[in-house]
């Protein structure tokens, strides 16, 4: 047998421990339907709301965004990649710097030795639309993106680049096309630059079996989080502005959390999935990650609504009336699933957050979402996602030798869990729906800590942590996963550093569309503190 086909089983401890949890979840079965309501399909509905397919916001403008931003239209060259959207779009308008200036100082920060340590995997040539940016600024008609730089994670198709998913099985694949979400950025005027790193297919597991790792910018000895782990970094370190990354159980606000940078995982299927290797079809987003609140939203503007191609597409982003502060914002702060296994350092600096909250005129209320309801989704989210990761890649059986133990590991959980599991999970998905819009029924938004820790050293990320009945995979997902299965939009922001000086942060849940509402909070609280500020030591 070669090693490209050689058979994996999963070790007779996790074998037990997942048919364990298996067991645990069928005891506690739905009861029939009512004649007529089909809960998957109530729970897609749900996400869309009473408004018209094809709904679409009003133009960008940064009045449009509804948060305040100062950006800055006079800077150095020394400064250029400390920029983010909002600043370099008002730069580019003072004609302060071109976008050609912009991407040869980031280009050069980069390197030219791939991969880097930040994850970005190889340029691309962006001469033609560097001269046809410049074209449109110096006769005043820039769009709304206008020569700004943006990293695509290696899972979203940019016509003639090599779009790889991180893996050995997909060769050297060139995109033919351009997926949705990246042709609405250049139909923006964004420059798609670099392609940054992904674990394999977006599986989360730090051990990339082709590229290798991205390390930490913080402390090179951690994980950077997963799956959109050279975004993250990337971003992070100042090599881009805005980049592209998905999440599947928490894949864009996990990385920013241990990047210290601010994501969102919007509402599912509000930038649409076309284009976009899929790791659990009902679980995947397309999500952003910035280095404000303000620079992801003014990104969010441009790529939200359907396309026609998704079948899950919602209709558009909600508007929101325009919030520069936090006064009379009802915020519900979660407890008890949510903060339980936290690391102290998180729970202090999620409190001090609080009290900004407070200071600022919000008003705080203790919400206590059912535990055992929580802790049913969290699991019930893990076997959609084994089953559905299982099917896609069931052609690639006879090719496990070529793959992450960890990405096979979890198609072979995948491949012993009965059919009836799944569908529980599906089914049980729009009651748990419910119970947190219940929940929210007289807030604006809820808040929680974005992860339950700083970063983890490579050696935690492959053994348990926080002690047994504790994976690594669960705890990294504990405060995310449940949103993506429900469907629902999350935001993180840095809200401090830890006693080892990593970052941490708050995660921000709004009800499904109303993902700028999330993003005017995470702004206002950004105005507030220098924490997005920070940058870290390499």
């Amino acid at each position: 047998m070669t090693e490209e086909s050689m058979e994996f089983e999963l070790s007779p401890e996790v074998r037990a421990d997942w048919e364990t949890r298996l067991e645990n979840a069928r005891r506690y079965p739905l009861t029939s339907p009512p004649e007529g309501r089909d809960e998957p399909a109530l729970a897609d509905a749900l996400l869309c709301g009473e408004a018209p397919i094809g709904a679409q916001p009003d133009p960008v403008t940064w009045e449009s965004l509804g948060i305040s931003a100062s950006p800055r239209d006079t800077i150095e060259v020394g400064e250029l990649s400390e920029l983010g959207v909002v600043d370099l779009a008002a730069a580019y308008r003072a004609g302060s710097t071109t976008p050609g200036e912009v991407i040869a100082h980031l280009q050069e920060r980069i390197g030219s030795s791939f991969p880097t340590v930040d994850g970005v995997l190889r340029l691309m040539d962006v001469s033609a639309q560097i001269e046809d940016s410049t074209r449109r600024l110096a006769e005043g008609n820039p769009r709304p993106l206008e020569g700004i730089p943006v990293g695509v994670k290696d899972i979203i198709d940019a016509a003639g680049t090599p779009v790889t998913c991180g893996s050995h099985l997909t060769g050297d694949r060139v995109a033919t096309v351009d997926s949705t979400v990246v042709q609405r950025l250049r139909a923006a005027g964004a420059i798609p630059f670099a392609m940054t790193a992904t674990t394999e297919f977006a599986n989360g597991s730090p051990e990339n079996p082709r590229y290798g790792n991205v390390l930490n910018p913080w402390n090179r000895e951690r994980y950077s989080g997963g799956s959109s782990n050279g975004s993250a970094a990337s971003v992070a370190s100042l090599k881009m502005p805005l980049a592209l990354g998905t999440d599947t159980g928490g894949s864009v606000r996990q990385p920013a959390t241990w990047c210290g940078i601010t994501g969102i995982k919007p509402t599912r299927s509000l930038i649409p999935r076309t284009g976009v290797a899929s790791l659990s079809w009902t679980l995947d987003h397309v999500g952003l990650l910035a280095r404000s609140a303000a620079d992801v939203a003014m990104a969010l503007l441009c790529v939200a609504g359907p396309d026609g191609f998704d079948p899950l597409a919602v209709p558009g982003l909600d508007p929101v009336a325009p919030r520069g502060d936090l006064r009379g914002l009802r915020v519900g702060v979660l407890d008890g699933w949510f903060t339980e296994i936290c690391a102290p350092d998180v729970l202090a600096a999620f409190a001090e957050t609080q009290e900004t909250f407070a200071a600022a005129g919000a008003e705080l209320v203790p919400v206590t979402l059912d535990h055992h309801t929580m802790s049913l989704a969290h699991l019930e989210a893990f076997m959609i996602l084994y089953c559905e990761a299982a099917t896609l890649h069931e052609a690639n059986q006879d090719r496990f030798g070529l793959m992450d133990p960890s990405t096979v590991e979890r198609q072979q959980r995948g491949n012993i869990t009965p059919v009836i599991d799944y569908l529980r999970g599906m089914r049980r998905r729009y009651d748990v729906q419910l119970h947190i819009l219940q929940a929210m029924s007289d807030l604006d938004v809820l808040v929680c800590p974005g992860m339950a820790r700083g970063a983890a050293s490579f050696a935690e990320t492959r053994n348990l942590i926080f002690g047994p009945g504790h994976e690594v995979h669960g705890v990294h997902a504990r405060n995310t996963m449940v949103f993506n299965y429900t469907g629902f939009p999350g935001v993180v922001t840095p809200i401090g550093l830890d006693s080892e000086n990593l970052p941490v942060s708050v995660q921000i849940i709004a009800r499904p569309r109303q993902d700028m509402l999330a993003l005017q909070t995470a702004a206002a609280y950004e105005a507030l503190t220098d924490h997005h500020l920070r940058r870290p030591p390499f």
